[in-house]
C-alpha cells in the first residue's frame, strides 16, 4: 500500500509540475506548429489585401490619413462591387468634422463595410475593461463592428483567438466573423454560444507574403485594373514597417494584422 501511494504522490506531483511548468502547452504548440507547415488548403482567390504599405505611405503621406482619404479609398474599392471591405483600421477619436462625415458617407455608400473597435483597460467607473466604439459616422455607417484582439502565447506567437469576446456589458463578434456571416448564411451552423467564446486556433495557411495585395496608394491613383478588383473580399489594413503592426507567427517570422485576418 506504501508503495502504491508513494507512485500515486510522485504522478501527481509530476502533473503539478508539467502543469505549472507549462510543458504541455509548449508540446501542444510545437505539434501545432509542425501540422501547420505540412499540407494546407489552398488560397482562395476572393480574398486581396489593400495594404497601407511604405510605398503608400510615401506617395499618399504621412499617417494618419485624413478621414477623406480613406473615404476617396473606401469609394474606390466600392466601384468593384466587393464581396465586403474588412477595414481594418481604428477611427476612435474624432477629426475634422467636414472628413469624418465624407468617411461615414463613404462607408454608407458601400453598404457592406466592416470596422474594428478597441478596448481600453481599466475602464470607467472600477470596469476591467471597456469598448472604444469608431466614431458616430462610422458606427452609424458600418455594415458591421467587431472585435480584432489576437492571443499571444508565452513565446511571444499569435496561434489563436476568440470568436466573441465579452467586454462585461456586450458580446463582440470577431470582424472576421461578421465577414464570414455575410458571404455564408450557414457560417454559425454547429457554433455553439459557449464554443464562440473558446479560443480558435488559426488556420495559417503559409509565412507572410501568402496572399496576393496590393497598395492603397495604386487603388487611389486608378492604377489597379478593374478585372483584378472586381467581387473581392478586401481587408484594407496596415502592413508598413513603421506602423508596427507585425506579430511573431508560428508559420515563422512576423506577419501584419491584416494579414492574419486573412488567415
Amino acid at each position: 500500500i506504501t508503495a502504491w501511494w508513494s507512485i500515486a504522490v510522485l504522478i501527481s506531483g509530476t502533473v503539478v509540475l508539467i502543469t505549472l511548468d507549462r510543458t504541455t502547452e509548449r508540446f501542444d504548440n510545437l505539434v501545432y506548429d509542425l501540422l501547420l507547415r505540412g499540407d494546407r488548403a489552398s488560397t482562395t482567390d476572393s480574398i486581396l489585401l489593400v495594404t497601407i504599405d511604405d510605398e503608400s505611405l510615401g506617395q499618399v503621406g504621412r499617417w494618419p490619413w485624413p478621414r477623406s482619404t480613406h473615404a476617396q479609398l473606401i469609394d474606390a474599392l466600392t466601384k468593384a462591387k466587393p464581396r465586403a471591405i474588412a477595414y481594418d483600421v481604428l477611427f476612435p477619436e474624432p477629426s475634422v468634422a467636414a472628413d469624418d462625415a465624407q468617411l461615414g458617407e463613404a462607408i454608407a455608400r458601400a453598404q457592406s463595410v466592416f470596422v474594428p473597435l478597441s478596448f481600453v483597460a481599466p475602464g470607467q467607473n472600477g470596469a476591467p475593461v471597456q469598448a472604444l466604439l469608431p466614431i458616430a459616422p462610422v458606427s452609424k455607417a458600418a455594415r458591421g463592428i467587431g472585435h480584432v484582439n489576437l492571443d499571444v502565447d508565452a513565446d511571444g506567437r499569435v496561434r489563436s483567438t476568440v470568436l466573441a469576446y465579452n467586454d462585461g456589458e456586450q458580446i463582440w463578434d470577431h470582424m472576421m466573423v461578421l465577414v464570414r456571416r455575410r458571404q455564408h448564411a450557414t457560417a454559425d451552423a454547429g457554433l455553439s454560444p459557449a464554443g464562440r467564446k473558446r479560443a480558435l486556433l488559426i488556420p495559417f495557411l503559409g509565412t507572410s507574403g501568402h496572399w496576393p495585395s496590393i497598395p492603397a496608394a495604386a487603388v487611389l491613383n486608378g492604377e489597379v485594373p478593374a478585372e483584378i478588383l472586381r467581387d473581392r473580399l478586401f481587408i484594407v489594413g496596415a502592413t508598413a514597417q513603421t506602423l508596427g503592426d507585425y506579430h511573431l507567427v508560428p508559420t515563422g517570422g512576423l506577419m501584419a494584422g491584416a494579414e492574419i485576418q486573412a488567415h
